[in-house]
């Protein structure tokens, strides 16, 4: 903007920006077996339905360990109680 100028037009910008929301759990023994799932958004109640999906892939007898961000809805009570029902444990 120069200096000096009365009116100043505005740009016109649209919020075009695609997002992917995406969640993936890797075993290290058969990393083929990767687990991705997109989701319309990142929140704990996702995150209690990717726990589920993990769950699906093992048998429940199996304790799963997941490493876990520092985002909130890692830590909600209701992330927590799935994945202690799923036979999870989360760090």
């Amino acid at each position: 903007m120069k200096a000096g100028k009365e009116h100043v037009q505005g740009v016109e910008i649209t919020d075009n920006r695609t997002r992917l929301n995406l969640m993936g759990a890797l075993n290290l023994q058969r990393i083929e077996e990767t687990i991705m799932r997109e989701y319309p958004g990142i929140n704990a109640e996702n995150m209690a339905y990717f726990l589920g999906a993990v769950r699906e892939t093992y048998p429940i007898s199996q304790k799963i360990h997941i490493i876990l961000g520092r985002t909130g809805y890692h830590r909600t009570d209701l992330v927590k109680d799935i994945a202690g029902i799923l036979n999870i444990e989360l760090y």
